[in-house]
Parts: structure tokens; sequence; C-alpha cells
């Protein structure tokens, strides 16, 4: 994480050519394993970018009210109500 974040104004532009042109590629998911469960953690800048695409998307589709989990939806609360 601090990597991406300390290289962040000379990785950006690469970034962005990677991205308008197609080029950028998810890293495979990194497996931690445990004793209870086992992890699959995404690449920083993978988590990085789902979360933009995340944020972009949520702003230009037309989500449904009854998405209960989205901010400003009323979470579970509204859910109950709603039964």
């Amino acid at each position: 994480m601090w990597e991406v974040r300390y290289r962040w104004e000379t990785n950006k532009p690469q970034l962005q050519a990677d991205l308008g042109a197609g080029r950028y590629r998810f890293s495979p998911l990194t497996r931690i394993y445990r004793t209870e469960d086992d992890l699959e953690i995404w690449a920083t800048l993978d988590a990085l970018l789902l979360k933009a695409m995340a944020i972009v998307l949520g702003r230009r589709l037309n989500l449904s009210r009854s998405c209960y989990h989205l901010l400003d939806h009323g979470g579970a609360k509204a859910l109950c109500e709603t039964l």
C-alpha cells in the first residue's frame, strides 16, 4: 500500500495510459492460509481501481432504492420497516 502511495505521482500517468488503452490487467489474488479460514486479498492498485469503478458506476447507474446496503438507502433499519 505504501509503495503505491509513495510512487503515485510517477505511476499515475502510466496507470491512466494503461486504462485508456485497455492494457491494464488485474493481478492474481494473494491467498493467506489460516486455521479458521483462508483470506484472498487484492493487490493494492487493483483494490484502488475496484473502489474507483464502484464509485463511478454507482453515480452513473440508476440503482434501486431496494438496495438497502448502499449508502443513504436506509440500511437494515429501512429494510426491517418494509417487512
